[in-house]
C-alpha cells in the first residue's frame, strides 16, 4: 500500500537523520532500516534452495543416519517420504543423538521428527517472522506457488537479514549452515534425485 510504503520511508530517513544528529548510533539506525526491509525482502532470496538442503527419508533408523552423516552436521533437517518434494516432518539433530545414546538406533526417523511447519516462498520475511514465533519453531519448510518443497528457513535467516550478521546455534559445529550447504552444493553439484533410502 503506497500509505504503509511512505510511513516505512518516513522511519527510515528519521532514523538516519537521528543517527546524523547523534541521538542514536548507526548500527541502530541500520536495525530499524532494516527491520522496515523485512516487509519488502521475500523469503525466496533468503532461503537455503533445496538442492542443498540435507533432507532425510522418514524410514531411515538413527544408525543409518548416522552411518550418513557421523557429524549430524544441522540443528534441524527436513525429513521426506516416497520422494524427496514429499516433506513430512522435521526432526533434529538433539533428538537423534539422544537416541542414539540411549541405544535406540534402531528407531526410525519418523518416530523422532516433528510436523514441518510450512510458509510459501512469495511470503515476506515479516510474514515468515511472525508465523516462526506465534507456532514456536525455528525452521519452516518453504514451498512454492505449487505446493513443492523449495527449501527452508530459519530464525537465524531472518535476524541475520534484519541485523546483517551471521548468527548460529551455540550448539551448531558450522557458523553459517546456509553458506557451507551452498559450498557443498557448488562443489559436488545438485543433490541426487534419489538420495540413500532406509538400509541403503
Amino acid at each position: 500500500e503506497p500509505g504503509v510504503d511512505r510511513a516505512d520511508a518516513d522511519i527510515g530517513s528519521l532514523a538516519q537523520a537521528a543517527a546524523r544528529e547523534g541521538k542514536i548510533t548507526q548500527a541502530e539506525s541500520n536495525l530499524v532500516a532494516n527491520a522496515v526491509r523485512l516487509d519488502d525482502i521475500p523469503v525466496s532470496q533468503v532461503l537455503t534452495p533445496r538442492p542443498v538442503v540435507t533432507a532425510i527419508e522418514a524410514d531411515l533408523t538413527v544408525a543409518d543416519v548416522l552411518r550418513l552423516y557421523p557429524s549430524v552436521p544441522h540443528g534441524r533437517m527436513p525429513v521426506w517420504e516416497n520422494n524427496p518434494d514429499r516433506i513430512v516432518g522435521v526432526v533434529r539433530r538433539r533428538d537423534i543423538l539422544k537416541a542414539a545414546g540411549e541405544n535406540r538406533r534402531e528407531v526410525r526417523i519418523r518416530e523422532l521428527m516433528g510436523k514441518p511447519h510450512i510458509v510459501p516462498e512469495n511470503a515476506t520475511l515479516s510474514d515468515a517472522l511472525h508465523d516462526l514465533v506465534r507456532a514456536h519453531q525455528h525452521l519452516a519448510v518453504v514451498v512454492d506457488e505449487f505446493g513443492a518443497f523449495a527449501g527452508v528457513i530459519t530464525l537465524e535467516d531472518v535476524f541475520e537479514s534484519l541485523l546483517g550478521i551471521e548468527i548460529y546455534e551455540k550448539d551448531d559445529p558450522h557458523p553459517d549452515m546456509r553458506e557451507l550447504a551452498r559450498q557443498r552444493g557448488h562443489r559436488v553439484g545438485r543433490r541426487p534425485d534419489h538420495p540413500p533410502k532406509a538400509g541403503t
